[in-house]
């Protein structure tokens, strides 16, 4: 180290002590500790009389609820959608993707080993979370049309909802879907979120 830079640094290493002085004198006096807040402590506990109006209150019948309609499980029904890379596996059960098997891959390093399949059985990938009537575990209507499957449902308010998935190119999937309001009244879709599925 050079004279010029052990000038500074002496100089740095003397004002530390300097200020620690300045500090504890003259500021702070000015910023005195805050105290603690003394804890209340409990009363004594005093004996607890009930009276009659007491007793009418706590024997009151509880309020009876109108049940929330549920909507019975459904029974999964299965469609198919395939090109030369991937062999889809499409679940009526929210409307989506039950297991994908992509072809090309094996799932071992041997000759006869099977394609890797992504299963998505515990979480339908794409299904709606948020919407109820196309929920992960609700029955949708299911058709095979060729080269494309198209779901549907008549929702509780009347609203339908389409989904149609087809294969664009090799490992791209088309998904459409539409929510058709034919009544008078508007309809304000509710906060929802598209599944992607675990796999």
């Amino acid at each position: 180290m050079n004279k010029k830079d052990l000038i500074p640094v002496i100089l740095l290493a003397l004002l530390i002590p300097l200020w620690m002085f300045i500090d504890r004198t003259f500021i702070a006096p000015k910023y005195p500790a805050k105290t603690p807040v003394p804890v209340e402590q409990p009363a004594a506990d005093a004996p607890v009389t009930a009276t009659a109006n007491d007793t009418a209150l706590t024997e009151a019948e509880p309020v009876a609820q109108a049940p929330i309609p549920v909507e019975p499980p459904a029974e999964e029904q299965l469609a198919f959608l395939e090109n030369d890379k991937v062999l889809l596996e499409l679940s009526s059960l929210g409307g989506g993707i039950k297991t994908a098997t992509m072809l090309e891959y094996p799932e071992l390093n041997e000759k006869e080993s099977p394609p890797v399949v992504l299963d998505f059985s515990d979480s339908t990938a794409l299904a709606y979370e948020g919407i109820n009537g196309i929920g992960v575990l609700q029955g949708l209507n299911i058709e095979a049309q060729g080269d494309r499957v198209v779901f549907s449902k008549t929702l509780a308010e009347g609203i339908v909802f389409e989904r149609t998935i087809a294969f664009t190119n090799d490992y791209l999937l088309t998904v459409r879907d539409r929510f058709i309001n034919s009544g008078s009244t508007s309809w304000k879709m509710p906060g929802e979120r598209i599944l992607t599925g675990r796999m």
